[in-house]
């Protein structure tokens, strides 16, 4: 019995059983392109260094580097996103106090797909931005329109598939400010 404890305990603590596990959680938006400018199939130049990975996972084989500087080709890619809970306080004409509503992914101009009662819907307006570097996850004015907040903010990866110019392909991740890769 003791050697399970110390077994599981371990199992729990290794970064890849972390991941496995969360990931059972995870909404992954595959073919997403976050942001308004996002386009895949052109060549970008990395402003930061990135492990590649053999697949959409940091469990899986690491394969290389890109470095900075260094051009890559952007085939497509996906967004994987802990669904966050958002906190209703007032009807809204669609949501309700009481309501389960979870942001899934954003979509681009404002919007995001997310689960409503158990159904998936697009084009949910937010109200406010829970991204980039000064996310918000309250409502930026109390007003009528400040119907629900999140009480946490929205965590997610995008998952980049790359061709290198030398020709290795694999899958880098990049997290939170998705404009630093753009190079804006």
């Amino acid at each position: 019995m003791r050697f399970l404890k110390i077994f599981t305990i371990v199992i729990f603590l290794a970064p890849c059983a972390i991941t496995i596990r969360a990931e059972e959680a995870v909404f992954v938006d595959k073919g997403a392109c976050p942001g308004e400018r996002c386009t895949y199939g052109i060549p970008f130049t990395a402003h930061s260094e990135y492990d590649i990975y053999e697949s959409a996972s940091r469990c899986s084989v690491k394969i290389g580097t890109v470095s900075t500087g260094e051009v890559f080709f952007s085939r497509t890619g996906e967004v994987h996103t802990v669904p966050t809970r958002v906190e209703i306080l007032k009807d809204s004409g669609v949501f309700k106090p009481g309501d389960e509503l979870l942001v899934l992914t954003y979509e681009g101009l404002g919007f995001y797909r997310a689960r409503h009662n158990g159904n998936l819907i697009d084009g949910f307006e937010l109200g406010y931005d829970p991204w980039g570097d000064n996310p918000v996850i309250g409502c930026e004015r109390e007003d009528e329109s400040c119907w629900g907040i999140l009480p946490e903010r929205i965590k997610s990866i995008w998952w980049i598939n790359i061709q290198l110019e030398n020709g290795t392909e694999g899958w880098i991740a990049y997290r939170d400010s998705f404009p630093e890769i753009f190079g804006e």
